[in-house]
């Protein structure tokens, strides 16, 4: 059985291989991004809650701008310190 997985089993290195797919195969990519551009022409911005948001790829698949407001929710410690690693800092 072939294993394209990434080598490590960390978040980050979760988050590096589905990249690389979505580069490499456009299928797999969300439609996140027309959905986004669609809500930012009726609306003039993005506003997303994300529940669960894991370490933000669903997020960043909308491909964010800087006048959206989102909205990060993660109570998993673990991947919470993965979400905040891949947006930054976190604003109270």
């Amino acid at each position: 059985m072939r294993d394209d997985g990434p080598r490590t089993h960390t978040p980050y290195a979760a988050l590096a291989h589905l990249a690389r797919l979505s580069g490499t195969l456009p299928l797999l990519r969300p439609p996140a991004a027309s959905v986004g551009g669609f809500l930012r022409r009726a609306r003039s911005r993005l506003t997303a809650i994300d529940v669960g948001a894991n370490i933000g790829d669903t997020l960043a698949a909308f491909d964010p701008q800087s006048d959206d407001h989102l909205l990060a929710i993660e109570p998993d410690p673990t991947f919470f310190d993965c979400l905040q690693h891949n947006w930054g800092a976190i604003r109270a």
